[in-house]
């Protein structure tokens, strides 16, 4: 896997038309948006606000509103619709959706948060995932890597130094994550059957597929880069797509 190149994050308040074929990530910094948080707790719904009691940590439950809070936002200048009247559904393994269908375009999303970062991805048709994890040199990520990594990954992982082994492990994680929220798998399907293979690109990635199934799908994976100290990457059903990055800011 070759090194990451910079993200072109651009500072944004409003969404710009989301075209056929391209996909539009945000970049959101939870601190700063901290100064909106009675606006997005009257965004979200009652089941929404008592998941956010049950984090244990306050800071933990203001960062689920704030992340689910900006995606309705979000959400509701793509569809031309009040916030507070999108519905949201849960499909399998826990990947949120619209649940309506009365939308004339009809939008496609995904989200993740970590640390003081969100990442959230749209598109109109397209199949989508995003992960973004924060770079903790703390966890065991040897152990972790040989119960969820393939035998060549984690050979490459060993034969790191020990200095950039924390990234490295991150950045296969977010890959694997993205592509399995995209196709709504979640973490139920074992990550070391989703193989990374280096790419010739600087922030593209090809992965294979390791499952007795005939339907494979060839999915187009991008590395992004949210901030020093975090990975993330973007998993796409399809090759032929545009990507625009933003970086939000307060209105």
């Amino acid at each position: 896997m070759s090194n990451q190149s910079e993200t072109d994050w651009q500072p944004a308040s409003v969404v710009s038309s989301l075209q056929e074929n391209e996909v539009q990530v945000w970049k959101i910094e939870l601190t700063q948006a901290r100064l909106l948080l009675p606006l997005f707790n009257e965004y979200l719904t009652s089941e929404e606000i008592e998941r956010a009691k049950r984090y244990r940590r306050i800071q933990d439950g203001e960062r689920f509103i704030i992340a689910r809070g900006l995606l309705r936002h979000l959400l509701g200048q793509y569809l031309n619709e009040n916030p507070t009247k999108i519905k949201l559904s849960t499909l399998a393994h826990g990947k949120p959706a619209l649940s309506q269908t009365t939308y004339q375009k009809p939008v496609e999303f995904n989200i993740s948060h970590s640390g003081e970062l969100a990442l959230l991805a749209f598109s109109t048709e397209m199949r989508l995932g995003i992960d973004l994890e924060q770079i903790n040199i703390a966890i065991e990520y040897s152990s972790i890597a040989r119960n969820f990594f393939s035998v060549s990954e984690i050979r490459l992982l060993e034969e790191l130094p020990l200095s950039e082994k924390p990234k490295y492990f991150f950045r296969l994680w977010t890959i694997k994550e993205a592509y399995l929220k995209a196709c709504g798998k979640g973490l139920t399907f074992p990550l070391d059957q989703v193989e990374i293979v280096p790419a010739p690109s600087q922030n593209m990635v090809y992965f294979t597929i390791k499952t007795p199934t005939p339907n494979l799908q060839y999915w187009k994976v991008c590395e992004l880069k949210p901030d020093e100290g975090y990975c993330g990457a973007l998993a796409v059903d399809g090759n032929d797509w545009a990507l625009r990055c933003f970086k939000w800011k307060e209105p």
